[in-house]
């Protein structure tokens, strides 16, 4: 069997024979060009926003018929090679051909069931001469449907609803009389609300002078809509009709704006009927942006004994990180930035009661969590707002909010472009929010991409409510097992949830448990006490930070220090240790990695400031430019930054590429190259010994051995076995 555009889509849709399944799945595990096409099938048919194919105009390539007949093979070998040629230069046209053999595949892999008394009405519709009257369809023509003696026939619709059954036809002529009568009734009840409430005005109007504690939102029932500025009763002290843009003040200036029937009485206005409450959810759209005061809206908690807290923050429009004094409580200010740095834990109070504990941490501490290699500082910005206890924005990292008091707390989370609203309704109630922003080979930063976004939520303990997304809520939420789990995806579907959850999620706590074996992070606990005792005083923390890397004696605490410098974007320092040549400095340069690869996970934005091509009369700029490096030095850099596409993985140019980067004059690029290909070649027994920080002559006689083994054929490494079922795994 050929391996063309048509059997790999039927591969893929498993509708092939298991013979042929096997020998389609050995012939893409040989090839790359069809693991490539098989990677960008799975990706365009999953792609969003993608147009379809014109039917009109110069792009108008082919039409609904002809990818009929060349899906049912009914094409000539020069259209069906005109078709994939198509389909292999456009995404659009690709993706129309793989969905559509995919519907197919779905509607034509099940038997069609007809009833036989749907047959008879699809016989009594055809008026011509080929019809014949009367016929009746037999219950034998569809097995599945044959009915018992003495059993009635349910006619069955197309999406499997019941419809009337012809013997009962009193019902075509009953539903609309029943209607008819029900407009009767309701017409004749509006006109007699509407004639009893001008005659009985002025005995509401007395029964509401007899209460003058009645709250005046009785009277916003004629009040017009303000569509620019809600209004506040409470502070108003009554509705205020909208007069153009600004709405009237009926204590100082009376009510200029009246009621169609100008009825100038005030009492008159006390009449109206209460409007009932607005109970829908605003859409986000609605929801004002956050407010760009600056002022105190929360203050900083001292750190406890055994847990050192390492609180930044940053003025907006500024550039230093100032360390917030962790031995007593400081004001925290809105619009400010505020990060927890790798490691350590740091918790604000805000004014209206709520707490915010920002949750720093590292790989070795979330060493059971999916996304813990993504997981280092936390990073925040809150924001002033009177009608809640506490507003922020997360930017990434983790956070846990809380509630300490008695009465519910209201608490808006904005990240990206979403807005949730929490309600913690029970004192000590706790809620954990985690936004891991990830760069998959995927994404297409050079164009710029925005990275993958994973946004969880899981409730702690006690009972919470959230609402997002327009008309979206959910007030019962409750942990730690009930439906206490969302997740929310910027490429997916948007938010799945809530889900029930059978036990509590450990990776979500403060104190995940230790992978069996130990504690890895034992020596870095003991590394942050000592950092955050010692970097205290007036110095810049990027300043702190980069000392500590240099000079700390212990290896846990440089390395925390340099995961820090990437926290507050001191991205130089980092290019300048792992720039460092010593030898010993080996577990820096790693560390100095890690800190870059999960700081250009940021957003398209990081790639620019590392590096910006020329483009008309601008110079190439950025920061690898400022390092001395040229053009094609910069790309390699950034491209060493992020992963390998699966299909490149499996080139020998990769391999071959990033031996010949083992060769290069600059540390930078060497230990890049060399990370790569420690990761590619794990497990290869044949893995030439190489450390970038050697002498040229050793480093040298490293890279020949590196190109016997691509000379070989030993890298690529084999690809593992396919799996049975073909790529998407076995049946299940």
């Amino acid at each position: 069997m050929r391996l063309t555009l048509r059997t790999l889509l039927a591969y893929l849709d498993d509708t092939l024979e298991p013979s042929e399944i096997k020998q389609i799945g050995q012939k893409v595990a040989e090839s790359d060009a069809a693991q490539e096409l098989v990677a960008r099938i799975k990706q365009v048919t999953r792609k969003r926003r993608l147009t379809t194919p014109p039917l009109t105009g110069p792009g108008a390539k082919f039409d609904p018929n002809l990818i009929a007949e060349y899906l049912d093979n009914e094409l000539s070998g020069e259209q069906v090679a005109e078709i994939e040629k198509i389909c292999l230069e456009s995404d659009v046209h690709l993706a129309e051909i793989a969905a559509c053999h995919q519907i197919l595949t779905l509607v034509l892999g099940e038997p069609a069931l007809v009833p036989p008394t749907a047959r008879e009405r699809m016989y009594g519709l055809v008026k011509g001469r080929e019809a014949i009257p009367f016929r009746k369809a037999s219950a034998k023509s569809n097995p599945n449907l044959a009915l018992k003696p003495g059993e009635e026939a349910e006619e069955t619709a197309v999406l499997g609803m019941p419809v009337h059954k012809r013997h009962a036809a009193w019902l075509k002529w009953a539903i609309p009389i029943a209607g008819i009568f029900l407009l009767l009734a309701l017409g004749a009840a509006l006109v007699s609300a509407l004639s009893d409430g001008s005659g009985n005005r002025n005995k509401v109007a007395n029964a509401d002078k007899t209460a003058p504690g009645k709250d005046d939102s009785a009277r916003d029932g004629d009040k017009p809509a303000d569509r620019d500025k809600p209004t506040d009763k409470d502070k108003a002290g009554g509705d205020k009709p909208a007069d153009k843009d600004k709405p009237a003040d009926k204590d100082k200036g009376g009510d200029k704006d009246k009621p169609s029937d100008k009825d100038k009485d005030k009492d008159k206005d006390k009449e109206r009927d209460p409007k009932p409450p607005d109970t829908t959810v605003k859409s986000p759209d609605r929801v004002p942006p956050p407010s760009k005061e600056r002022k105190e809206v929360a203050t900083s908690v001292a750190a406890q004994p055994g847990a050192p807290s390492f609180l930044v923050s940053r003025r907006q429009g500024q550039d230093k990180w100032a360390r917030l004094d962790p031995s007593k409580a400081v004001p925290v200010y809105s619009t400010d930035s505020l990060v927890s740095l790798p490691g350590f834990a740091s918790e604000v109070r805000a004014a209206g009661g709520a707490r915010l504990l920002l949750w720093g941490t590292t790989p070795e501490f979330n060493s059971t969590n999916p996304f813990g290699a993504f997981l280092y500082e936390s990073a925040v910005t809150l924001h002033a707002n009177s009608d809640g206890d506490l507003e922020f924005t997360l930017d990434r990292g983790r956070v846990y909010v809380s509630n300490p008091n008695d009465k519910p707390a209201r608490v808006r989370v904005r990240f990206l472009t979403e807005v949730w609203d929490l309600t913690l309704n029970e004192r000590d109630t706790e809620v954990v929010l985690e936004l891991v922003k990830t760069c998959p080979p995927e994404v297409n930063y050079q164009d710029g991409e925005e990275p993958v976004a994973n946004m969880t939520l899981y409730v702690l303990k006690g009972k919470a409510g959230v609402k997002y997304d327009a008309y979206q809520g959910y007030p019962d939420l409750a942990g730690p097992t009930g439906p206490a789990l969302l997740i929310w995806n910027n490429k997916g579907a948007g938010t799945k949830g809530p889900l029930a959850i059978p036990q509590p999620i450990a990776v979500l706590t403060k104190e995940p448990p230790p992978p069996p074996g130990g504690d890895p992070a034992k020596e870095l606990r003991l590394a942050r006490g000592e950092i955050a005792g010692r970097m205290t005083g007036g110095q810049p923390v990027d300043v702190m930070l980069l000392e500590g890397a240099q000079t700390s004696p212990v290896r846990e605490q440089r390395i925390l220090c340099i995961f820090g410098l990437g926290a507050v974007d001191d991205v130089g320092s980092l290019f300048d240790l792992l720039a460092n040549e010593d030898q010993q400095a080996g577990p820096e340069r790693e560390a100095a990695i890690f800190a870059l690869r999960r700081w250009v996970c940021r957003g398209p934005q990081t790639t620019q400031y590392l590096f910006t091509p020329k483009k008309g009369d601008k110079e190439d700029r950025g920061l690898l430019i400022d390092k001395g490096f040229k053009t094609s030095g910069a790309e390699i850099v950034v491209s060493l930054l992020h992963d390998f596409k699966e299909v490149d993985r499996r080139r020998p140019s990769t391999y071959e590429a990033l031996v010949y980067y083992l060769k290069d004059r600059r540390m930078v690029i060497r230990e890049l190259g060399y990370f790569h290909l420690k990761r590619l070649t794990a497990g290869l027994k044949e893995a030439p010994n190489y450390d970038p920080s050697w002498p040229s002559d050793r480093r040298e006689k490293a890279v020949k051995e590196w190109e016997d083994l691509i000379a070989k054929g030993k890298l690529p490494p084999p690809p593992p076995m396919p799996m049975p079922g073909g790529p998407m795994g076995p049946p299940k």
